[in-house]
């Protein structure tokens, strides 16, 4: 057997080598610390959070559906809103003969309306509210709201029913 003493070992090698060693196990660390975060845990993927409320007012005489939109940007990242694809459809529901079993009601379409037009963008942690209000025709005892929010290629969406008692 060899007879090692510390006075052979080469100290700089030695020291580099684990140098090395360290600096491949950092680079392994640091990607799969990468991908976790980042890919696999879709950190700057945008997220909003919408809402959407509605109530009866009277203006001049007139029923009015006064709609309140919310966005919320619940994600880590500015997100740049795509005009085009967002608005706020407004909905009656349709009419069932009087003797006819319980069904869920049908809603038509009554008109859809542009939201949030001065607004570009939301940064992360920002909340942003725009109202639209909107003269409503008489004899429809409730209303559907249905509010689309839109950013990149991402859709988010929000309902709510508003009972109309003016």
């Amino acid at each position: 057997m060899p007879d090692i003493s510390f006075s052979e070992i080469n100290w700089s090698e030695t020291l580099g080598n684990i140098e090395k060693i360290v600096t491949i196990a950092a680079v392994l660390v640091g990607g799969i610390w990468t991908y976790l975060r980042f890919i696999k845990g879709r950190i700057y993927c945008p997220r909003l959070r919408p809402s959407v409320e509605g109530r009866m007012a009277q203006i001049d005489g007139r029923r009015h559906l006064v709609a309140t939109l919310t966005i919320e940007n619940v994600g880590t990242s500015k997100v740049d809103l795509n005009h085009k694809a967002m608005g706020l459809r407004l909905l009656g529901p349709t009419m069932q003969p009087c003797a006819a079993p319980p069904v869920q009601v049908r809603w038509m379409q009554l008109g859809t309306f542009d939201v949030f037009e001065k607004h570009g963008w939301i940064e992360n942690g920002e909340v942003i509210q725009d109202q639209v209000v909107i003269a409503v025709p008489e004899g429809i005892t409730a209303f559907s709201l249905e509010f689309r929010a839109a950013a990149q290629k991402s859709v988010w969406q929000s309902k709510s029913t508003v009972e109309s008692r003016i």
